[in-house]
């Protein structure tokens, strides 16, 4: 608001998520979604298409790169641009003879370690992650849901995430990553999550929104074009300009009411946008 900005509308980031990413038959038979993010990793159950549970652990991806720093004694940067570069999710798929060079600390001549030996740092904290919230979710019979587990959010970037979650809850994994305009990562999910749900609202969900919160709702007017003579003088044409109105103009809702409770409001409202879509 500060930067000129108004807030047209809310909308909940786990309801956005299990709403656009699984299937409308996962959705509807029941699915994990964990989206990994830079602090936090979170797990969403959906079944018959309602979000069912949240457990939300704080750690993530950025745990991982303070991770690395603080084991190899390395810059917080130069860690990152290793998780990147050559991070692996689990030892076993890593390659013990591919040497990584790292500048150390307090230390003139660079050192070199395996990428197995990286991979042993990272696969410490990915199986805190999942454990903690694997425990979690098997309290609630989560691993019962025929969906499996999607996975999702930027720190499941990683190399070999898919078979190390896999392994670990034995059911089936896939990763989510939108294509949209050539996306092509999981850490745009939350965004393109949000602006799909967004999309996808209907007009009477806006005007009940509306209702309740007060939100600004407004509806563009069709533009209007008007056929200007051929020839006109330029003074005439001057003229014109400054007394014609914008073509598109918002509709106003401005008009004063009588007051009437909250309730009320609501079905007048719902049934004047039924009308008007008949």
């Amino acid at each position: 608001e500060r930067a000129g900005l108004t807030v047209r509308d809310f909308v909940l980031a786990p309801l956005a998520y299990t709403q656009t990413i699984p299937s409308d038959a996962e959705q509807d038979f029941g699915t994990i979604l964990m989206d990994m993010g830079a602090s936090q990793t979170t797990a969403m159950i959906v079944q018959d298409h309602q979000v069912k549970y949240i457990s939300t652990f704080p750690a993530g991806s950025d745990n991982i790169t303070r991770d690395i720093s603080t084991v190899l004694n390395i810059g917080v940067h130069d860690a990152d641009e290793l998780k990147l570069n050559a991070g692996v999710a689990t030892a076993e798929l890593a390659n013990a003879k591919n040497q990584l060079t790292l500048n150390v600390v307090g230390k003139e001549t660079p050192m070199q370690i395996s990428e197995a030996e990286l991979a042993e740092i990272i696969q410490a904290r990915v199986e805190q992650i999942v454990g903690k919230l694997g425990d979690r979710l098997t309290k609630v019979s989560g691993f019962e849901m025929p969906g499996g587990v999607i996975i999702t959010g930027g720190g499941v970037a990683l190399r070999g995430i898919e078979t190390k979650i896999a392994s670990e809850y034995g059911v089936k994994v896939r990763l989510f990553s939108p294509s949209d305009i050539g996306l092509g990562h999981p850490g745009y999910a939350g965004a393109w999550s949000i602006v799909h749900y967004a999309a996808q609202q209907s007009q009477v969900e806006l005007i009940v929104k509306q209702a309740l919160y007060g939100l600004p709702l407004t509806f563009a007017q069709a533009r209007r074009t008007t056929v200007q003579p051929v020839r006109e003088s330029p003074k005439v044409a001057k003229a014109k300009v400054k007394s014609e109105k914008p073509v598109t103009e918002p509709i106003s809702e401005a008009e004063p009411q009588e007051k009437i409770s909250l309730w009320e409001r609501i079905k007048r409202v719902v049934a004047d946008s039924f009308e008007k879509e008949d």
